[in-house]
């Protein structure tokens, strides 16, 4: 007999100092992404790296992310290759959001979470967060952004816990598209279809 799923019995694994993490996509010309990951003191942090093609024209990306140890965003910065700035977005972790120049964003305020299409790693924070149990399911208002535009807009996400660290379901509020994606014990996404696989 199987034993049940749930927070108590499918637990992270020991907290790393650090990690990396490869994935290649379906999408955006064959893509690929390399980030390290590091916790330190009070804080954890990520740095990523991204290239592939949209539309037929090559590009290339760095983001960072910082965040406290309750996994709440604080920072997220995009640089695409040859932009003279980053595009810089600022949280107190409370729902409060600024531009890189410490403007308020009022349109995203209450906004929980971030959501960057460009890569596998967005829905870890989120996961790890929330801490779902296996069939709890949380309403989420996320401040999304894109490379193609990189203006940030407020948006509405259910994200569904099938099994605890290993499988969630997430659905676009609006237009009802689900898709159930595959991570491992850390968080990490090792299968998103059609967007993202895991290669190391």
């Amino acid at each position: 007999m199987l034993a049940t799923l749930t927070r108590e019995t499918i637990q992270p694994q020991a907290e790393r100092g650090a990690l990396r993490a490869h994935w290649t996509g379906e999408t955006n010309g064959g893509r690929s992404e390399v980030l390290h990951y590091e916790q330190h003191g009070n804080a954890r942090s990520v740095e990523g790296v991204i290239a592939g093609a949209h539309v037929g024209e090559p590009f290339a990306l760095t983001y960072r992310c910082l965040m406290d140890l309750a996994w709440s965003v604080r920072l997220f910065e995009v640089r695409p290759l040859g932009a003279a700035e980053p595009t810089r977005l600022h949280s107190d972790g409370a729902g409060r959001w600024t531009e890189g120049h410490g403007v308020p964003l009022d349109e995203l305020q209450g906004c929980t979470d971030l959501e960057f299409g460009e890569t596998a790693f967005t829905l870890t924070p989120i996961i790890r967060r929330l801490g779902l149990s296996a069939g709890e399911s949380a309403d989420l208002d996320l401040v999304s952004l894109s490379a193609a535009e990189m203006i940030p807009v407020r948006v509405q996400r259910r994200l569904t816990c099938v099994q605890p660290l290993s499988i969630y379901r997430t659905e676009d509020v609006e237009t009802g598209e689900r898709v159930e994606v595959s991570v491992d014990r850390d968080g990490f996404v090792t299968a998103f279809p059609r967007r993202f696989l895991r290669l190391a």
